[in-house]
């Protein structure tokens, strides 16, 4: 018999070493089908079979739980910018329960559609539509309160330092999801970035999730 989307997604975690009960498993997993069912009217991902978004999204966006292990503690406020279709925002939320997970993007379709699948999932998410620009130069009680901010597969790495760094409070965490093929002059520019926002680099974190990935981290400085 072959295994269940939900039981698939709780092995192919536990294989890049995140445990996840069942609950967590089905609640993502009826997340992921009402996003591809809704795809066919919004476009939220490029993704079209629930085979690759379980290890292109849900498994990717799980991944965050390697650096809370790292670190030691749970943030109590998540940030993710450029959410797109609740990535990594969503397995975010229902990974780390005691964690007030706020999605934003600056697309409203796709901020309406988060926010109503994620209801429906179960999840407990608080969605934004707005720029991170526009929130970083304005009086929004997310800047510099954030423990964790998060971005994946948005921009280059000195635009994701930029973007996130108004948002972390001191001793945050910034994680950004790359490439293992990330350019040495991509990095380097980042780090530049990073250092004039008083963010020190933390250790990469290596992964595989359908294809090889890399979580690259920085903490704001107290």
């Amino acid at each position: 018999m072959n295994p269940t989307p939900a039981a698939t997604l709780a092995n192919l975690a536990a294989q890049v070493g995140i445990a996840i009960d069942a609950d967590i498993a089905g609640r993502l997993v009826a997340y992921l089908e009402a996003l591809l069912a809704l795809n066919e009217e919004v476009n939220l991902t490029a993704i079209r079979t629930l085979e690759e978004g379980i290890s292109r999204h849900l498994v990717d966006g799980l991944a965050v739980g390697l650096h809370v292990a790292d670190i030691g503690t749970t943030p109590g406020t998540a940030l993710d910018i450029g959410t797109g279709g609740g990535f990594p925002a969503v397995p975010m939320a229902a990974l780390l329960r005691t964690c007030r997970v706020t999605a934003l993007d600056g697309t409203r379709k796709k901020t309406e559609a988060v926010r109503k699948l994620a209801a429906s999932a179960g999840i407990p998410l608080t969605v934004r539509w707005g720029r991170a620009e526009e929130l970083a130069a304005s009086a929004d009680p997310l800047r510099g309160t954030t423990d964790l901010v998060t971005l994946r597969a948005v921009a280059p790495l000195a635009k994701v330092v930029g973007l996130a760094a108004p948002f972390l409070r001191r001793g945050g965490h910034l994680v950004a999801w790359k490439s293992r093929t990330i350019t040495e002059a991509e990095l380097a520019e980042g780090i530049a970035i990073a250092r004039s926002r008083r963010l020190e680099r933390l250790p990469d974190i290596d992964y595989e999730a359908g294809q090889p990935a890399r979580l690259i981290r920085f903490r704001r400085l107290p």
